[in-house]
């Protein structure tokens, strides 16, 4: 599932125009990756903060970071916090797919109930 938290953090970087180079996303906001490269990013459904450099990530008073980030008050509300809409590219736009044939990936919402019943019809053999 690691893989598909990675492309979330990625397709956010890109549809939102962050300029990343290290983009990391969480659903709760509270548990990420220990950012590599900088500018890095944390995000969450609803937005980002980025960390221009090593030393501002390293000094910000709202992670804990041991082998891995928390963020006890998640990252919403760091004062960096950048917000985005739905409309923006929030992941809320996104639904999972994740069967023991494929690899885990996305598809958009809108494909949703066809999925399903490309699932239903297999499984009867139609």
């Amino acid at each position: 599932m690691d893989a598909v938290i990675s492309e979330f953090g990625d397709r956010l970087n890109r549809m939102w125009k962050v300029g990343a180079k290290h983009a990391v996303y969480s659903k709760e906001g509270n548990g990420y990756d220990i950012l590599r490269e900088f500018p890095g990013a944390f995000f969450d459904p609803h937005g980002y903060v980025v960390f221009k450099t090593e030393s501002a990530f390293r000094g910000c008073r709202h992670l804990q970071i041991s082998d891995h980030v928390d963020v006890p008050d998640k990252i919403s509300n760091i004062p960096t916090y950048q917000t985005r809409d739905m409309a923006s590219g929030s992941l809320a736009n996104w639904w999972w797919i994740d069967s023991s044939n494929r690899r885990p990936s996305l598809i958009p919402l809108r494909n949703q109930i066809g999925w399903h019943r490309m699932r239903q019809e297999k499984a009867l053999g139609r």
